[in-house]
């Protein structure tokens, strides 16, 4: 009697055993040909079998967060973020694969300039009771993202707490708080005070805006012109052809030099604004792809 009873149980375990053992070889060789499919840069058609599998196959928890990684990471891989923060945000905080996915999908909010999305992600996780290292890097990563916003208090106030032994993050912080200072400094000039002093003496507004260069190669220019004008006028008088042309010359570069001089104050801005914040997000990305690949 005991036997009969067994026997149902002893079954039912050969049949899970041998399933999972069926269900562990379909995956990998899905998995197979999706590596394939990776390798040859076809990545409409990896997205397309990924989702399915994920949707269509009857694969465990541990499995669905594999491949939610592995869509994530290799859209990653190939810029397309909006495929890849759907994928990496479906891992799981259960899985093997959920530290690197958070980050990873920070990164990739990052690159493609969703800052405000990467940091309302990032600021709702909870990494209490996580390894330190993982708790410097999230303070790390919402520091940057805070400088990237212009929010200096976050910065400060995410600064002071911040402690590590890391190398890596050390350098990378020291870093964010070059960037930190030189956005303090960094001040919009007036484009009007620019335009004003060229139009005083022709090249001062560039060197305003900070284009010496420039504009010592403005001041010479026009008055070269300037004077070949005044030599003309004096020489062949002011019907002469050499003098309007030369006088011509001289209107349009003098003009051109206010005009010039004002739009640099906010070419220059934008060129300094647009350095940092690269070197800033360079800074958020040199961290995670050092631990977790």
């Amino acid at each position: 009697m005991r036997v009969k009873n067994i026997l149902p149980f002893l079954f039912l375990l050969i049949f899970n055993i041998c399933f999972a053992q069926t269900n562990e070889s379909t995956f990998n060789h899905e998995l197979d040909f999706l590596f394939h499919l990776e390798e040859n840069a076809q990545l409409e058609d990896f997205n397309y079998y990924g989702s399915k599998l994920i949707s269509e196959q009857n694969f465990n928890p541990d499995q669905i967060d594999s491949l939610n990684y592995i869509l994530g990471i290799v859209n990653y891989k190939f810029k397309n973020h909006t495929a890849a923060e759907i994928h990496l945000k479906s891992v799981s905080d259960n899985s093997i694969y959920y530290y690197k996915s958070v980050f990873y999908t920070v990164s990739s909010s990052v690159e493609s300039k969703n800052i405000e999305s990467a940091f309302n992600y990032l600021v709702q996780k909870d990494f209490t009771g996580s390894d330190e290292l993982i708790v410097q890097l999230q303070k790390h990563e919402l520091a940057g993202i805070a400088l990237l916003r212009k929010d200096f208090a976050l910065f400060d106030s995410l600064s002071t707490s911040f402690e590590t032994k890391n190398e890596i993050l050390k350098e990378e912080h020291n870093l964010q708080i070059k960037y930190y200072n030189d956005l303090k400094k960094l001040k919009r000039k007036s484009p009007l005070i620019a335009g004003a002093l060229s139009a005083i003496i022709p090249g001062t507004g560039l060197c305003y805006s900070g284009n010496n260069g420039q504009g010592l190669a403005a001041f010479l220019r026009v008055a070269t012109l300037a004077g070949l004008s005044l030599e003309s006028y004096n020489r062949l008088g002011p019907k002469n052809a050499q003098f309007i042309a030369f006088a011509g010359l001289f209107s349009l570069f003098y003009v051109g030099n206010i005009w010039g001089s004002a739009l640099s104050v906010r070419i220059r801005y934008d060129e300094k604004s647009k350095e940092i914040e690269h070197n800033l997000s360079v800074g958020l990305k040199i961290p995670i792809d050092n631990f977790f690949q």
